[in-house]
């Protein structure tokens, strides 16, 4: 499913979906889909929770748009996410729009200019002083050994 959305392969999709396919609930956000957002939402189309970014529908899409760089789905899934502003989770959110998702046919090309936007909507739900809460900038991620100050 997720490379038939990537590449916005519609007969594949229906293909998939037809025999159970699901997209996982970070999708749409991802790839900057905000119908199949909406729908997911409304309880109008079945999705995968696959753990990134929460245990929720709405956490999920948000990770998927704030990666992804769609502040209407950021908008959408922040009206249902209702952690404490000094929840350490959001520093996994606001670190998404600072990596720039890059995968699939459209979002290669996609406007980057959204992803401020992005940024600006999360932080505007957290607050900003997560490492005066314990946010660690020591840890290194297992590709490249970066620490969340050198991917910013």
């Amino acid at each position: 499913m997720f490379l038939a959305f990537s590449q916005r392969d519609e007969k594949m999709i229906e293909l998939l979906t037809s025999h159970g396919g699901k997209p996982e609930a970070t999708t749409p956000g991802l790839f900057r889909l905000t119908e199949l957002a909406r729908r997911m939402l409304r309880g109008e189309a079945p999705y995968n929770l696959d753990g990134v970014g929460g245990d929720t529908l709405a956490e999920q899409l948000l990770w998927g748009a704030a990666w992804g760089g769609d502040p209407e789905i950021v908008r959408l899934a922040l009206d249902l996410v209702d952690w404490p502003r000094e929840d350490p989770r959001w520093f996994t959110i606001l670190e998404q729009p600072l990596r720039i998702w890059r995968y699939g046919v459209e979002t290669i090309h996609a406007d980057r200019s959204t992803y401020p936007v992005c940024f600006r909507l999360i932080l505007e739900r957290c607050d900003p002083a997560l490492l005066d809460k314990g946010a660690r900038l020591d840890n290194r991620d297992d590709i490249l050994l970066r620490t969340p100050l050198g991917w910013a």
